[in-house]
């Protein structure tokens, strides 16, 4: 009988030591960010909410974490309502339409949940950190919104054939969303209620962000997925050529076009790129046409864009490619 204590507590310690060593492992995004309502409440007070001629315009402020928290407070029912039929309903509707053709084994949503889990080691710890917030703020799973933030990036399969839903959506001008985070520029958005990344936007250095095309990749390549990649742009760019530098030092996961310009000086490029190479190009029409737009939402809403003359554009051969101020360009871990 003693032989069998013994056995029975030596059993029951090295299972202990097994749990307690494997402990720091467990997901960081399962962590339960305890606060008392008072805390949150004081979050929530740094941002703001308003209605503009039928636009919702939203303002936070803050830690990567407590900006998550206030959008996901503030647009919960918006957000749960775009995950809920724009992302889960289009991907069901789309797999009825196939009868599991082309995903026998498993169905369209469990293939993009497993896709965004490959692709969150390459998402900034900043913007995992906002995307915590953001659950704890609107009641999604953290898993639910990297679905939500990758979508883009695995819709682009070409084998998927899958149409531009995705971004026509993210497009919309639903919110204007205006940052002031600890690290980096001021920015504003314009986009979806639910995302904190980026395919529109202008920063307080004039510099901003128009996605005007995208194309088809044959298989899929991990990298930071596309609307973080565009985010760190406008928060980390003080002219058209950082944007350069921060694509060029970024393991990338689709094809696109974008054009990045400068509201100071109304001039800027088109950088057109995929997963291995990128191009440059001062395209003067398409530029101005983009521009036009964002001087309209200067305008629109008294944005202020710091008065600092940048670097002529057509200087940019020439010019020291280094690494912006404040940019950390994400880990590019194994595939394992």
């Amino acid at each position: 009988m003693e032989d069998k204590a013994v056995k029975s507590r030596m059993l029951f310690a090295v299972l202990a030591s097994i749990l307690l060593f494997n402990a720091p492992l467990c997901r960081a995004e399962t962590r339960n960010f305890a606060m008392t309502p008072a805390a949150k409440d004081a979050i929530v007070k740094k941002a703001a909410l308003e209605e503009r001629d039928g636009t919702l315009v939203l303002r936070l402020a803050g830690t990567p974490y407590e900006m998550g928290y206030q959008r996901g407070v503030l647009l919960k029912d918006s957000i749960r309502k775009f995950f809920r039929d724009d992302v889960l309903g289009y991907l069901i509707s789309e797999e009825k339409k196939r009868q599991r053709q082309a995903f026998p084994n498993s169905s369209l949503v469990q293939y993009f949940r497993s896709k965004a889990e490959s692709l969150e080691r390459y998402i900034p710890e900043d913007y995992r950190e906002e995307l915590r917030g953001l659950s704890e703020g609107c009641g999604l799973s953290y898993e639910d919104l990297l679905l939500m933030h990758t979508a883009v990036d695995t819709a682009s399969l070409s084998q998927l054939n899958l149409d531009t839903r995705f971004r026509d959506i993210l497009k919309e001008r639903k919110v204007i969303i205006f940052y002031a985070p600890e690290s980096g520029n001021e920015f504003v958005t314009v986009g979806c209620p639910g995302i904190i990344g980026a395919l529109t936007g202008m920063n307080e250095k004039g510099v901003t962000l128009d996605e005007v095309g995208y194309g088809k990749t044959d298989t899929f390549t991990r990298g930071i997925p596309i609307l973080f990649l565009f985010r760190q742009w406008l928060q980390y760019s003080d002219s058209p050529y950082d944007a350069i530098r921060i694509v060029s030092s970024s393991q990338r996961t689709i094809a696109d076009s974008v054009i990045v310009a400068d509201t100071r000086v109304n001039e800027g490029c088109v950088i057109d790129f995929d997963t291995k190479i990128y191009d440059a190009t001062f395209e003067t029409d398409k530029v101005a046409g983009s521009l036009q737009y964002f001087i309209k939402l200067k305008e629109e809403f008294n944005i202020a864009v710091t008065e600092e003359t940048p670097i002529d554009p057509f200087e940019f051969y020439s010019y020291e490619k280094k690494t912006p101020e404040g940019f950390t360009p994400p880990a590019q871990p194994k595939d394992g």
